[in-house]
């Protein structure tokens, strides 16, 4: 109950001197109810993690005012099956974990075109990624990024974000922050630190080291959901093998904003090889870093799960259809 409402009714209705004990008697329904209800480690955490993010914004250890404490998985449960807890199911699901995932990055809007209630995740102080920092993160990681860097040259036209590197190799690049013309000569005096600054004409260029290595990506397909640190199963039919989707310009699109996070998405379809034998279930996916074995980079339910036989169709991400968000 919002500390809102608990004044309005307390100050300024005497008629309902019960109320708080009416709702402290639900919210410990509530609580009882949920102790008989098998809950995955993964949400566990979840509801301990986003208790732990509540404190810290708002100095308290449950998100009830002056209630019976209630932590984040009774209110997962209100959300998703409503306030009448002879409703709530006798076990969590995949669904419920996708919920609680979104639940964690603030996006609400597909819940709300499926009329589902919706509720915003506590804001912590602190360090928020913007909207450039977003873009750079997601490009850095699925786009080409600077293969060829061009050498400087006098009298020449720069535009914001150019990027240059010296005659003679210094271990830098430079980066165009104020738009111009170069010097016809001589070639600036480079620093090496990075940060620093040289005005070369009418442009400014800017210090900047060599960043990520742009990594192979190979995506997998899953029974059972794999984690943070490897396990799921792995798909097995024959034929079956993870399919590469490496960083370029014509592999992924740029970076955009899209409710409150950074978006690339596959700019050619992931097609998988057509099974040969079966019935497996594809319930979950992973980008992988090698064409087996390897490092997880990301990995997540499916909308909706797939069954799989022997002699359908191969298995594939049309393009547009494979969303990696960065929030």
């Amino acid at each position: 109950m919002d500390l809102l409402y608990e004044d309005l009714v307390i100050k300024n209705n005497p008629l309902a001197p019960n109320f708080v004990g009416i709702v402290r008697d639900r919210e410990r329904r509530f609580t009882d109810k949920l102790s008989q209800i098998k809950v995955s480690p993964f949400l566990k955490k979840w509801s301990k993690d986003m208790m732990r993010l509540h404190k810290k914004t708002t100095g308290r250890d449950y998100i009830v005012y002056g209630h019976q404490p209630v932590d984040y998985l009774v209110g997962l449960l209100c959300l998703r099956y409503g306030m009448d807890e002879a409703q709530w199911p006798k076990a969590l699901t995949k669904d419920d974990k996708k919920r609680a995932e979104m639940w964690s990055y603030g996006i609400i809007a597909p819940y709300v075109v499926k009329g589902e209630r919706v509720y915003h995740p506590p804001i912590a102080g602190g360090a928020e990624f913007t909207n450039y920092f977003e873009a750079e993160l997601g490009n850095s990681i699925f786009r080409t990024g600077l293969t060829a860097p061009t050498v400087w040259a006098g009298s020449a036209a720069k535009t914001l974000g150019d990027v240059v590197k010296p005659t003679v190799w210094n271990d830098t690049l430079f980066e165009c922050v104020v738009a111009g013309t170069t010097a016809a000569s001589p070639e600036p005096t480079w620093p090496t630190t990075i940060g620093g600054e040289v005005v070369d004409g009418t442009v400014t260029w800017q210090a900047a080291k060599i960043g990520l290595l742009k990594r192979a990506l190979f995506f997998a397909l899953y029974s059972a959901a794999p984690g943070e640190t490897g396990g799921g199963t792995e798909l097995s039919y024959v034929n079956y093998t993870r399919v590469a989707l490496n960083p370029s310009d014509a592999n992924w699109t740029s970076s955009v904003q899209l409710g409150g996070f950074g978006r690339n998405d596959n700019a050619v379809a992931i097609v998988f090889p057509a099974p040969d034998s079966g019935p497996q279930t594809i319930t979950d996916t992973a980008i992988m870093s090698r064409l087996t074995g390897g490092n997880f980079f990301m990995y997540s339910a499916l909308t909706a799960s797939q069954v799989l036989n022997n002699g359908d169709p191969a298995p594939s991400f049309p393009i547009g259809s494979f969303d990696v968000d960065i929030n």
